[in-house]
């Protein structure tokens, strides 16, 4: 059964005390499937991430963009920080 995004939008509150972590912890993530959790991208862009499935080297879910949640698989590459 393929997973679905949550029913309603993230938390309003921006969290100001993200994670200066240089790596993404799988553990963390793992920990956090099925919740919110606030990313930076390298890309420069602060979104919430809604992990559903984590692998060895990237993370599947869905972000909120543009006001409805979008699935995405995302390399931890990518993710400078999170909370």
């Amino acid at each position: 059964m393929k997973p679905t995004p949550p029913r309603t939008g993230p938390p309003r509150h921006i969290p100001t005390n993200v994670s200066d972590s240089s790596f993404c912890d799988i553990c963390f993530l793992r920990d956090h499937l099925n919740t919110y959790v606030y990313i930076h991208l390298k890309t420069g862009l602060d979104i919430w991430f809604y992990p559903t499935y984590v692998a060895h080297d990237y993370a599947v879910g869905y972000i909120w963009y543009n006001n409805h949640w979008n699935e995405i698989k995302m390399n931890f590459d990518d993710i400078i920080s999170f909370f």
